[in-house]
């Protein structure tokens, strides 16, 4: 079963959930359910909603486009979105969640070099003539990120653009608005949601043993020097959230930084002041 969804220009996060509500319960009605959302806005991270697939006992996908801040293989200027991309798979024991956009490296790792001085890995960035590069101003200076695995990377975000673009007739490209360039303007992108029953294929107690071997037999693989254990997908985020729950969350002092000045703008100082900080700043 398919649906188009159209969000009405309203906040992605919003959309993004209702759509993969509708994906799951369309699914769970036909085993197989493909939803594309276009006239959307920035939707944060993909793998929540594939998350929350696998959370209601699904295998599910998820995607999205957004402007562009990725460079085509051989190209000069930012072509492409860094097209992120999540899978959500239930295990019995813990999701196994991948969520990885097609960029060498994410944005915000950038952003950050820059603020703190720092130099990038080479390969993480293009400057303004499409020259791989260690300076992290270079890409806020007309560069961009160059994509994971050179052709293959912008291979695949090309892909996100057919199911999250095309296919759902929201823009594409350099037709999306640039969120963080224009806040206040509707950015027209377009999401994509699959959801899969794994109970039109096998038992899900079966499906769910087989997954129980595959993360066994990734844990059982000898490890490379310095390595103390090797993990699957989802593996480092689940057990972090376990943490967090427990003990906080660990901000460094630069996004606190950055949530001050946010707080400020919208008069949120004194409640932002009150949390409990002894052991969340870096």
């Amino acid at each position: 079963m398919s649906a188009v969804i159209d969000g009405g220009g309203g906040i992605g996060f919003v959309v993004a959930t209702r759509a993969m509500g509708v994906a799951i319960e369309k699914a769970r009605a036909s085993g197989l359910a493909v939803v594309v959302v276009r006239n959307s806005n920035h939707l944060g991270a993909v793998g929540l909603y594939a998350l929350a697939a696998a959370e209601a006992g699904f295998l599910g996908l998820a995607t999205s486009n957004a402007s562009p801040i990725m460079a085509a293989a051989g190209s000069r200027h930012k072509a492409v979105s860094n097209a992120p991309f999540a899978y959500a798979v239930p295990t019995g024991l813990f999701p196994l969640v991948l969520d990885v956009a097609m960029s060498a490296t994410a944005g915000m790792k950038v952003r950050l070099a820059a603020e703190r001085g720092e130099e990038i890995p080479l390969g993480w960035v293009l400057d303004a003539d499409g020259r791989a590069t260690t300076d992290p101003g270079a890409y806020a200076a007309g560069g961009s990120l160059a994509p994971l695995g050179g052709h293959k990377g912008y291979g695949l975000a090309l892909l996100t653009e057919v199911l999250a673009g095309a296919l759902s007739g929201a823009a594409m490209t350099r037709a999306v608005v640039p969120w963080l360039v224009e806040p206040g303007t509707p950015t027209n992108a377009g999401h994509a949601f699959v959801v899969m029953d794994v109970e039109c294929f096998m038992g899900r107690a079966e499906f769910e043993a087989r997954m129980r071997l595959l993360v066994d037999e990734m844990h059982e693989l000898e490890t490379a020097p310095g390595v103390d254990r090797v993990v699957v997908p989802g593996e480092p985020e689940h057990h972090a959230e376990r943490r967090a729950a427990a003990e906080g969350l660990v901000l460094e002092r630069v996004v606190w930084g950055h949530l001050e000045r946010v707080a400020e703008t919208l008069d949120l100082g004194d409640l932002l002041a009150s949390l409990p900080l002894s052991h969340t700043v870096t």
